[in-house]
């Protein structure tokens, strides 16, 4: 797998699902004045939140795999060969994992 190719595949995901997240807090705000639409809003935001998490637990075991490929610190192809770009490529995993981070967050204080 290509490091980079890889972090730009989750990448994008991830913050779709924090704009998602975030488009979807402002629609409840809106539409909870409606009380005949609160309850079916409640029931597709719930559905909504699930498959949030299973996206992002997804997208977090992708992201694993990529962390696994650090040898000594350092991201190696499947023949041992240091990749290329080495400080983009931690700047990308960096910031996967930060949004991981936040977007787990987020979900978790909308579940309680």
């Amino acid at each position: 797998m290509d490091v980079a190719t890889g972090l730009g595949e989750i990448r994008a995901p991830l913050k779709g699902l924090r704009n998602q997240h975030n488009s979807e807090r402002l629609r409840r705000a809106t539409e909870s004045l409606d009380p005949l639409s609160s309850s079916s809003l409640s029931t597709a935001l719930a559905a909504s939140r699930i498959a949030a998490w299973k996206q992002l637990e997804e997208l977090q075991r992708r992201l694993d795999e990529i962390d696994n490929m650090l040898s000594d610190g350092k991201f190696v192809d499947e023949h041992g060969e240091v990749c290329r770009g080495q400080e983009l490529l931690h700047s990308l995993l960096d910031e996967c994992s930060t949004l991981v981070f936040e977007v787990g967050d987020d979900l978790e204080a909308e579940d309680i």
